[in-house]
């Protein structure tokens, strides 16, 4: 996937599942050149919602609010 959006605008954003991941250990950005914005826990103080952008300043602010309905992750 990375060599068909290789050189465009691209963001990535879901829920990846993967809690026992230290991302706030990782470099901020990765070895393709893509930025993670979260960097607060979204689903019980673990940090599973990412947006990954290939472009760092087209997100400007994130925040990461109360839930939303009978949801365990936080908007």
């Amino acid at each position: 996937m990375t060599d068909e959006v290789q050189g465009k605008s691209v963001i990535l954003m879901g829920d990846f599942n993967y809690p026992d991941i230290d991302w706030s250990s990782m470099q901020r950005q990765e070895e393709n050149f893509w930025t993670q914005h979260v960097t607060e826990g979204t689903c019980n103080g673990a940090l599973l919602d990412f947006i990954f952008t290939s472009e760092p300043d087209r997100v400007y602010t994130i925040s990461v609010l109360s839930t939303l309905g009978s949801s365990n992750h936080n908007m």
